[in-house]
């Protein structure tokens, strides 16, 4: 990492009545944002503008997954994901089996989705039917967190101080490692290695190592086109740039409040979003 890197506010995206909980970039480099406002909407980033308001949920909404054909996933307290046709910006489909919300989702390799939810509970859904296929049932606390190993198998994070490998085809938890702390996020990088995160602590999961952070983070973590650096905000407001492979931070204060949500953008900058309902970039 260049020591000279700078982060610097090139602008702010302001709309949403809430906490902005999680953003995503789309194909067509807009990106899209979700909120305790209820709704999702899509930004322009190049004006700067919201270009669809997409309301349908009654709750919060909680997190985004873009999936092929231009449609998109979101993830609410009202316990529902809502699939959205964005050449429309129509509520296609509403998935729903989970009793309490729902927290994080994953794409598999294979084409299906993957739902995490605060009924403890992880479902498999089949997006040709929008139908539950699998429910994965083990962990002992709301599943915050997941991600799809090499070996094509779901690696779960929960605030039952576990992670849970799955078996995605038969359902079986194949292995369960306990901590003496909560996982809070999971990461994987493109060299295969796994991030896990939790209060002010990042470490690589197979690795005694611990790299601290100066605030609790708040945010997933994110890797950035450079490998082994990632990114992640934290509960002050402040966007980290760190190289795992080197321990060198970059470090930027913008928002007035917690940062839920962190990414890299396609052309090489960064946007995060916060509870001071703002999205920066």
């Amino acid at each position: 990492m260049k020591s000279e890197k700078k982060l610097v506010s090139t602008n702010s995206l302001s709309g949403h009545h809430g906490s902005v909980n999680y953003i995503i970039q789309l194909s067509n480099g807009n990106i899209a944002s979700c909120s305790d406002d209820s709704s999702v909407k899509i930004w322009d980033i190049k004006t700067n503008k919201v270009i669809a308001c997409l309301e349908d949920h009654f709750s919060r909404v909680t997190c985004l997954l873009a999936l092929p054909n231009n449609i998109l996933a979101s993830g609410s307290f009202d316990t529902s994901i809502r699939l959205w046709d964005l050449t429309s910006n129509k509520c296609i489909a509403q998935l729903t089996a989970h009793v309490a919300w729902v927290l994080c989702m994953l794409l598999l390799k294979d084409g299906r989705l993957v739902s995490g939810s605060g009924d403890k509970t992880m479902r498999i859904w089949n997006l040709k039917n929008k139908t539950c296929s699998l429910t994965l049932k083990g962990h002992d606390g709301f599943i915050n967190a997941m991600i799809e190993d090499k070996n094509n198998n779901v690696i779960s994070s929960s605030e039952d101080n576990t992670i849970k490998y799955w078996d995605i085809k038969t359902a079986d938890c194949l292995k369960s490692i306990s901590y003496d702390y909560s996982i809070s996020t999971l990461c994987q990088l493109r060299d295969g290695r796994v991030i896990i995160a939790s209060d002010k602590i990042i470490k690589l999961l197979d690795s005694e190592e611990v790299i601290e952070s100066e605030e609790c983070i708040s945010s997933r973590i994110f890797e950035t086109s450079n490998d082994g650096e990632i990114i992640y905000g934290d509960e002050n407001g402040e966007l980290t740039l760190l190289n795992i492979n080197n321990k060198t931070k970059i470090k930027a204060q913008k928002h007035d409040d917690t940062i839920t949500s962190a990414i890299c953008l396609n052309d090489g900058r960064y946007a995060t979003c916060a509870n001071d309902a703002l999205i920066m970039i």
